[in-house]
């Protein structure tokens, strides 16, 4: 089962002719984008970004397509329905729900690239932006080989990267596990600051 959220109007009212202009960014990946997610979110991150998107005034709208087991897997057998129209911004957000999963690291590098390939082969022109959603508490060691995969892949497909919780885990070898359960706790405005800065210039 698929959650599909969310195709929400600029705050100015126009013709039916300039809601036929807006554009779709489609977010795909793992439970960070399901609202029961475990990782902390408070809210949405999908709808606090399509937020920002009204107050700008931007002609985009957000399509959460969030798969029901969110992992690299069960995105790339559904992604095809969201992919009917056309999208001007493919956001992955890779790869914790694989590691929680126990997905090989090639496995899910495989998958993660066919989202990516089964998005620009229909849209070409289509932007990327890959997340590493890895989060600070995972063995270091696990961490830095998910930290390489991710962001040598935005490197070689040319994509916007953003690293969500660098930060948090340079803290961590400093400060302990314990600021990451603080760090994280309503955390869902601090990953809407920190992926807007990325997600703006793309638009």
């Amino acid at each position: 089962m698929l959650g599909l959220s969310s195709c929400l109007t600029p705050k100015s009212q126009g013709s039916e002719n300039q809601l036929k202009d807006i554009k779709n960014i489609v977010f795909v990946g793992d439970e960070l984008m399901d609202p029961q997610s475990n990782q902390g979110v408070d809210e949405p991150i999908y709808a606090l970004i399509q937020e920002k998107i009204n107050q700008a005034e931007y002609p985009f709208h957000i399509i959460n397509a969030y798969s029901d087991k969110g992992n690299s897997y069960s995105t790339i057998r559904e992604l095809k329905p969201f992919l009917q129209s056309p999208v001007e911004i493919l956001v992955v957000f890779c790869c914790q729900s694989d590691f929680d999963g126990s997905i090989p690291l090639d496995s899910s590098q495989q998958n993660v690239q066919s989202i990516i390939d089964l998005t620009l082969s229909k849209y070409p022109m289509s932007s990327v932006l890959m997340v590493n959603t890895m989060q600070p508490f995972q063995k270091p060691e696990e961490v830095r080989k998910w930290e390489t995969m991710v962001h040598e892949m935005a490197i070689n497909n040319q994509t916007a990267y953003l690293d969500l919780w660098k930060e948090e885990r340079e803290l961590r070898n400093t400060i302990g596990e314990s600021y990451f359960q603080e760090t994280i706790s309503g955390s869902s405005k601090k990953i809407q600051s920190k992926l807007w800065q990325k997600l703006e210039p793309l638009l």
